[in-house]
């Protein structure tokens, strides 16, 4: 006995691709430009992906640079400025190459932390350090209908990778090979730390411009508190400086800042954040800034503390680190109490 065909059995399947293959001959026929227009288009559209996927490689397996492994990543060291304190502990001066004072997530205010997750990377928490799904809204919301707002295509672990390891330039191709550089290194940062431990590492490495690094001593000279103490029109104004930290200076361009202020926390509105009636109210708050600026040559005592710093150089040559390396006041984040 007989049994029917299948509706998706082999025999239709060979109807069917006969009938489409008939039908592309016949419009080939018919329309020769319209064809040959499509082949040019699906050809360079193959040679795109086929170098896109070379290049990745190359990028990948070091043709540019070596790329930082999971060891590496987890021995990040950044310049972490040494204190200078009285002996009633009042801060008269400090050494450094970069100025950063490293501060853990539990003396950070929480605002700065949704603030920069609703501007820079709505979907963090989601993702596994690239998110293709922000490319597609660049395209579409920042480059076609120009809502600035609608935020970059870097996602914060993007971002990280750009802040540790320095952009180095290939001529023409610099732009492709440093995205996916910070791509393939963004996904390894996803594997060796948690999300709360990226967003703690980006706060603190991230430059606010002039000598301000991390989000504590950008706290101190630009509202005389602490991160821990950032209100929450601080918090916004300092996330704010990420996208253009000269631009968006509250110091150099207030306007500027409260506009990009105001924007950030619409942003954590959008996200569920802040109440439609608490951001209202703080986009009315006038930007009060309380700058002070902070060098190796202003502040208390100038005179004592290059003197203390000859004194340390000898000092600090009879000790070594755990690891048997010597200590360096400039970097190693030191509590000098004299």
């Amino acid at each position: 006995m007989d049994h029917p065909e299948s509706p998706l059995g082999p025999t239709k399947l060979k109807r069917d691709w006969a009938y489409w293959k008939a039908q592309f001959v016949q419009f080939a026929k018919d329309y020769p430009r319209l064809t040959k227009a499509f082949k040019i288009v699906g050809g360079l559209a193959g040679l795109g992906f086929t170098f896109i996927l070379v290049l990745w490689s190359l990028v990948y397996f070091g043709a540019f640079g070596r790329l930082p492994n999971t060891a590496d990543l987890r021995a990040i060291k950044t310049d972490n400025a040494s204190e200078i304190y009285t002996r009633d502990s009042v801060l008269i001066g400090k050494y450094y190459v970069e100025n950063r004072i490293l501060v853990d997530n539990e003396h950070m205010s929480p605002f700065l932390a949704q603030a920069l997750v609703a501007t820079e990377d709505a979907r963090f928490f989601q993702h596994k350090g690239i998110d293709l799904r922000s490319w597609v809204r660049v395209l579409l919301r920042t480059v076609l209908l120009g809502d600035e707002a609608g935020g970059g295509g870097s996602t914060i672990s993007q971002q990280l990778a750009k802040n540790l390891f320095p952009r180095r330039r290939y001529r023409i191709l610099s732009v492709p090979i440093t995205k996916f550089k910070e791509m393939i290194i963004a996904r390894r940062l996803e594997k060796v730390y948690s999300k709360e431990e990226l967003i703690n590492l980006y706060l603190n490495t991230v430059p606010f411009g002039g000598n301000m690094y991390g989000v504590e001593v950008a706290a101190n000279q630009l509202f005389n508190t602490s991160a821990e103490d950032l209100k929450l029109e601080e918090a916004a104004t300092l996330v704010g400086m990420l996208k253009a930290n000269t631009y968006y200076s509250p110091v150099r361009h207030p306007e500027r800042a409260q506009g990009r202020r105001n924007t950030v926390l619409n942003q954590m509105q959008r996200y569920g954040y802040l109440e439609n009636v608490l951001c209202d109210s703080i986009k009315q708050i006038p930007l009060a800034v309380n700058y002070h600026r902070e060098n190796k040559h202003e502040g208390l005592a100038t005179y004592f503390r290059e003197h203390l710093r000859l004194d340390l150089e000898e000092i600090m040559s009879q000790y070594r680190k755990p690891d048997g390396s010597d200590f360096n006041i400039y970097t190693d984040g030191l509590k000098i109490y004299t």
